[in-house]
């Protein structure tokens, strides 16, 4: 996956929480096996995360290898650099602006416990890939997504829609639900503003 970065990675709980582990263990160089276990994410959180970090230059990459190694192959070690030492977040996204459809694409995103593809997320909803595709680019948007692959020898990767997963990370999960308390708020509001009227 390609990756551009036109500032400083926006903060987000998840990529904070990845970030302390780095400057508690400053001179140490990590597997991502190490910071999953030290902060419970899920491996392909930590892999987005730390390729986001790589790609800002706060994280540098070497491979562990030798005879204190029991694989077979050598281990991607990130270590932080000076750059990382010293962060600074980007500017945070801009919040969701939300109404019926996008909640009903957080309520459905919210239900699934396995990636899923914009093609299964539209026949779910009843909707177009199109019309899914474009409420999901508010949501990637705001770092809310995982995103994964389908496999290599897959042919249905070669269409886009087929072949990219999403899942909503530990942000994400957090995110919809307070932008859904938020959104049945504000419904309940109008409501009994229009009945007291």
């Amino acid at each position: 996956m390609l990756i551009r970065l036109s500032g400083p990675p926006q903060r987000t709980d998840v990529r904070a929480q990845v970030l302390k582990v780095f400057q508690e263990n400053p001179k140490t160089g990590l597997s991502v096996s190490e910071v999953m276990a030290a902060t419970g994410l899920p491996g392909s959180t930590v892999h987005n995360v730390t390729d986001v970090f790589t790609v800002a230059g706060w994280l540098s990459v070497s491979w562990r290898t030798g005879a204190a190694r029991k694989a077979r192959r050598p281990v991607k070690c990130l270590r932080l650099t000076a750059l990382g030492t010293a962060a600074e977040w980007g500017e945070a996204p801009t919040p969701i602006t939300m109404d019926g459809r996008r909640a009903d694409l957080m309520r459905e995103l919210l239900r699934w416990k396995e990636p899923h593809t914009v093609r299964e997320l539209a026949e779910a909803m009843g909707i177009s890939i199109a019309s899914a595709s474009s409420r999901l680019r508010a949501i990637r948007s705001c770092n809310w997504l995982d995103l994964s692959w389908a496999d290599e020898g897959d042919t249905a990767a070669l269409d886009f829609h087929a072949g990219c997963r999403y899942q909503l990370n530990a942000d994400g999960v957090a995110g919809a639900r307070e932008a859904l308390r938020l959104y049945r708020s504000a419904q309940k509001r109008a409501e009994e503003q229009g009945t007291s009227a």
